[in-house]
């Protein structure tokens, strides 16, 4: 019986933490990808969206796109270390980088046009790590941003202060 109390009590105190620990992530702590007046308007919201063609009806997108101007500068939304970039790729995403902010948090900035940084890199919050673009699967200049909170995917505008999607009426 004293074992299931111990258990119980792990697993109580093991909730309360990991719970406590996503408080303690802020929107203040980050910021913006992008300079406020290079956007334009959220393009796709994060979740499953309708899309038409040979992808099939549905589409879970794992991130969010943002419309910005043609040249925007994109930046590091907290220090952190470069984990990987795909300068070169013409995939789905187009030229990536992926950056780990801190021990639970990394992101992935993706349809760049340009990537100005390199793989080991400790980059400070705000530096320019590239440029937007349209690279990949996408119509216009835009960014991509997928954010990953313990090796799970989540929604960027848990932690980005990120514009709300307009809906067309």
């Amino acid at each position: 019986m004293a074992s299931f109390r111990m258990k119980k009590g792990f697993i109580i105190s093991t909730i309360l933490g990991i719970s406590l620990g996503a408080v303690v992530i802020s929107k203040n702590d980050y910021q913006l990808p992008y300079d406020q007046e290079d956007f334009i308007r959220t393009s796709q919201d994060f979740g499953y969206r309708f899309r038409l063609g040979v992808y099939g009806p549905k589409k879970f997108n794992k991130g969010i796109v943002i419309g910005l101007k043609k040249g925007a500068g994109i930046y590091a939304i907290e220090d952190g270390v470069v984990l990987s970039l795909c300068d070169t790729c013409r995939r789905g995403n187009g030229k990536s980088v992926v950056i780990k902010h801190n021990d639970s948090i990394s992101a992935t900035y993706y349809h760049l046009s340009e990537v100005s940084t390199y793989i080991g890199e400790h980059v400070d919050k705000g530096e320019r790590i590239g440029t937007s673009g349209s690279t990949g699967f996408v119509i216009g200049n835009v960014l991509g941003v997928m954010v990953e909170l313990n090796d799970s995917i989540v929604n960027p505008r848990k932690i980005l202060p990120i514009p709300e999607l307009v809906k067309k009426k």
